[in-house]
């Protein structure tokens, strides 16, 4: 995306735009789909970290050559070794918790930073932007829009600037005013450490396999998605031709049940949503999370300290 969107001749719309375009810049990321329009170290598309240039321990000349391609090894997965060699320990974690970009996902995609969901907020974009907006914000402003009175008498106290007026509004509306009080504080949702893990029985209920893995630093419903993927990915390479898919979060179904699932901002449901175009039938449907309990357990077997995959066959 440009820096600047400043013209010499433009709307008053367009100048309005450009006026906040800098700030608009500082709450959007990318979400990952074949990676040609992100750079790797200045875009930001780890929206807990920022740009990855901060993080990195290599020389500048070295810096200089490192790209998605250049960190992803034959199979298209993240390139662990090398990404050591670039940056410290503790961000290893992050870039693995996103899915490597593949062309088969589509175009990247700008995103808002400040949810998990990447999608536009209101009340979560008010929140983050309102204090570059207002760095010294007048309290006497904010009694008077929360004013319960006719819009009339406010209209008047904002354009006259009558402090008699002022004192009058306020004496009319504070017998009748009421004060709600929102809660809602943090407006990006915590990031942790995450694992996975899923199960696979016929149609008689016996074990075929399990698997669990440790995936990196992210939200939980990414951790959720990437479970769905990872699994798919298992049974399909098994051979699997028909598919009955139990997950205990509605989050996911709704997402992959969208129309518009194929230009979700998340790439991993764009990449699940790839799985279900080939030749097989899958049914994904919800479970209550006590019918899960076999699958969380596997996921607690993970290894936080090897990002490799573990399987389980039955004997």
């Amino acid at each position: 995306m440009p820096s600047s969107i400043v013209r010499n001749s433009c709307s008053s719309l367009w100048r309005a735009l450009s006026n906040v375009w800098e700030a608009l810049l500082s709450n959007v990321a990318w979400s990952l789909g074949n990676g040609h329009s992100v750079n790797f170290l200045t875009d930001i598309w780890i929206p807990a970290l920022g740009p990855l240039c901060d993080f990195s321990q290599a020389s500048p000349a070295a810096m200089s050559h490192v790209s998605f391609d250049s960190v992803l090894n034959d199979n298209g997965e993240w390139d662990i070794a090398k990404l050591a060699t670039i940056f410290t320990e503790d961000v290893l974690p992050y870039i693995l918790g996103v899915k490597p970009p593949k062309p088969r996902d589509g175009p990247d995609r700008c995103i808002w930073h400040w949810t998990n969901h990447h999608g536009f907020e209101l009340k979560p974009a008010y929140d983050r932007c309102a204090p570059l907006a207002l760095e010294d914000p007048d309290p006497l402003w904010n009694r008077i829009w929360k004013l319960q009175v006719p819009q009339r008498s406010r209209n008047d106290v904002v354009f006259t600037g009558d402090s008699t007026l002022v004192e009058c509004a306020l004496s009319r509306g504070i017998a009748w005013a009421q004060y709600y009080y929102d809660g809602w504080l943090q407006p990006l949702p915590a990031t942790g450490k995450a694992t996975i893990g899923g199960l696979l029985r016929d149609t008689t209920g016996n074990f075929i396999f399990g698997f669990s893995k440790f995936i990196g630093v992210t939200y939980s419903l990414h951790a959720e998605l990437w479970s769905l993927n990872v699994g798919l990915q298992l049974a399909w390479d098994y051979g699997i031709t028909f598919l009955h898919v139990q997950t205990d979060c509605k989050w996911v179904l709704e997402l992959l049940h969208d129309p518009n699932v194929e230009s979700c901002s998340i790439s991993l449901v764009r990449s699940i949503h790839q799985f279900w175009r080939q030749a097989w039938y899958v049914d994904l449907i919800w479970t209550p999370r006590s019918g899960n309990k076999a699958a969380d357990s596997l996921a607690r077997l993970s290894n936080l300290s090897s990002f490799d995959l573990s399987l389980f066959h039955s004997k």
